[in-house]
């Protein structure tokens, strides 16, 4: 029995993988990372340095928030100071302003009162030298209070003064809980929300070819695409839950397959030629005749010396030429030379264009950009420009004379292209 739960455990190594590539205790660095991945990792970098809004970020159990804010947090440069917490139900205000004045070195306030110490922290974070990001994890587990005074933060910081910001993950009951709290008109516009949706079955498959890549995978992948299909639909997209469908498709299959056995009546063959080679070369070698081999003697070399010859007499030196003075003044005229006149052309001026566009998107394969500009109409409002400091390749649409106008175009985008959570921002 424990040999056979053990073949199970180690399914991985008869697929000739170097370990199991759905384990959960996979290397961070592993991690699949979709295209809707980057695009909320772009627009969530922009929000955080950009934008006086508290972010919320909400998924299904195994919908892979952890490994989404792991990865999201990598990305983010030494200038921002993050502050990482998980919540709990009994996560108070108290605890909260505790936790401020610990994390981001702020005075201890000297008023007993919860609402104005909220005032006084966040007055003191305007001063922070860094920009300052407050990072919850399973936030639907936080009690009212603690929402009410995260929001109020946001609420008193102004869009000249937002030194803090603040980034909410947890299951879709965050997003009810904050819009209980903000249905009143004054605090409406106060959160932004991202859903990680489950895969679409293109995305399984890509997430299933990925994990069995970076495990060591020597050959094509044992999953077809029935098999790809079937762990799509019984774990609904939900990358935890592929993670276990999919062992057990392997190990089910591992049951099926025959045992691989070794080859050994190729092995046979393969000896018995290389034998009756070496045989027939051995007669051969005995039926030829000893040819013997004269070794030829080496010439006699004579050297005769030639005689002697006369060294030659050095040659009296010949008289300098001499040049006219008319020569001389036609040979200094040639020396001198006029300096050229520097011709400088004015570059052509460019035709001015709107400073405001719109952003639809960032990735990291320009290819995926082109196919999604010739999905959608291959428009002549379409540009994109790399970024070379991140390795990334950002999709515009128009140019617009000022934030209004890009704005009201924004509004009129097509429902598609406002999926991808597009925003207005000056052209880079």
């Amino acid at each position: 029995m424990m040999a056979q739960l053990d073949e199970q455990n180690d399914y991985w190594r008869y697929y000739g993988l170097r370990r199991d590539p759905f384990s959960f205790a996979a290397k961070e660095s592993d991690s699949y990372i979709s295209l809707r991945w980057e695009q909320y990792f772009d627009l969530l970098h922009y929000l955080c340095t950009s934008n006086n809004v508290l972010l919320a970020v909400t998924g299904a159990p195994g919908a892979g928030k952890t490994t989404f804010l792991k990865q999201f947090l990598r990305q983010l440069n030494e200038e921002i100071h993050v502050v990482s917490l998980t919540a709990s139900p009994k996560f108070d205000v108290a605890q909260l302003c505790e936790t401020l004045i610990k994390e981001f070195a702020l005075p201890a306030a000297t008023s007993e009162n919860l609402d104005e110490q909220l005032e006084t922290h966040i007055a003191n974070l305007q001063y922070h030298e860094r920009l300052a990001l407050l990072v919850i994890d399973d936030a639907h587990r936080l009690p009212p209070a603690a929402l009410r005074a995260l929001l109020y933060f946001i609420k008193q910081q102004s869009e000249n003064q937002m030194r803090l910001h603040i980034l909410l993950v947890g299951e879709s009951a965050l997003k009810d809980n904050l819009a209980a709290l903000t249905s009143e008109k004054s605090d409406q516009g106060l959160f932004h929300h991202l859903a990680l949706e489950p895969f679409q079955l293109e995305e399984t498959e890509f997430y299933l070819n990925h994990r069995l890549s970076v495990a060591g995978l020597p050959a094509s992948s044992p999953l077809s695409r029935a098999a790809v299909k079937r762990i799509h639909d019984l774990a609904r997209g939900i990358p935890a839950q592929i993670n276990v469908t999919a062992q057990r498709i392997l190990q089910s299959s591992m049951q099926v397959r025959p045992p691989r056995q070794f080859p050994w009546k190729l092995v046979g063959f393969i000896l018995l030629g290389l034998i009756i080679v070496i045989i027939l070369s051995m007669y051969g070698m005995r039926q030829q005749p000893v040819k013997k081999t004269v070794k030829p003697k080496p010439p006699v070399v004579v050297a005769v010396q030639p005689p002697p010859q006369p060294k030659p007499q050095p040659l009296p030196p010949a008289p300098a030429p001499v040049v006219a003075p008319a020569v001389l003044i036609e040979q200094a005229q040639q020396a001198i030379v006029l300096p050229k006149e520097k011709i400088t052309v004015k570059p052509k001026q460019k035709p001015k264009q709107g400073r405001y566009t719109i952003q639809l998107m960032s990735v990291s394969r320009e290819i995926a950009l082109k196919k999604y500009i010739a999905a959608h109409g291959n428009d002549s409002n379409y540009f994109y420009k790399p970024d070379p400091a991140k390795n990334r390749y950002i999709l515009f649409y128009g140019h617009y004379a000022n934030e209004a106008e890009a704005a009201a175009a924004l509004r009129k985008l097509p429902a598609e292209l406002r999926q991808t959570k597009p925003w207005v921002k000056l052209i880079p």
